[in-house]
């Protein structure tokens, strides 16, 4: 009997290698007229979502829906539960999608002549790593001003009552 976290490994392994050949009938069939980063990157988000919806469980938190159905006090606050499921997004599009770069630019390598084209799929990849980084320094820096001002709002409550 295996454990937990190795069963988990082979089926992600073998649903990966499921869609993968999925991925490679729909290029072959369409001959390159579906744009398969999309399919890649709805691949990553729905990892992204996984592991989001994963952590939360494990942290006991409430889910978005669960906060915006029952939370009729506002004591609860959304914002931070929707720019996580915001970032969970992106990250996982833009894994998703430095991912299929990563390969066309290794098939670019098997099969074109060693042409500056050649290292395009490389730079987009980057940039859609990039793309993550400067959404999270973004969402960051709104969390930090959301949390601020949250706990202005408690010290001033607080100040009001003593």
């Amino acid at each position: 009997m295996t454990n937990q976290p190795t069963k988990t490994i082979f089926i992600f392994i073998l649903v990966l290698v499921v869609i993968v050949l999925l991925i490679i009938l729909i290029e072959g069939e369409t001959k390159g007229a579906f744009p398969v980063v999309y399919v890649w990157s709805a691949i990553g988000i729905l990892c992204s979502l996984v592991r989001r919806y994963k952590l939360r469980k494990e942290n006991t938190d409430k889910s978005f829906l669960d906060i915006i159905a029952n939370d009729y006090y506002f004591s609860k606050y959304a914002t931070l539960s929707l720019l996580s499921f915001t970032y969970a997004l992106v990250q996982g599009a833009g894994v998703g999608s430095a991912l299929y770069f990563i390969f066309q630019w290794f098939k670019s390598l098997s099969t074109d002549d060693l042409g500056t084209l050649t290292h395009l799929p490389l730079l987009y990849s980057v940039l859609s790593l990039l793309a993550i980084v400067f959404s999270r320094i973004i969402l960051e820096g709104y969390t930090i001003l959301y949390r601020t001002a949250q706990d202005f709002s408690d010290y001033a409550r607080r100040g009001r009552t003593e």
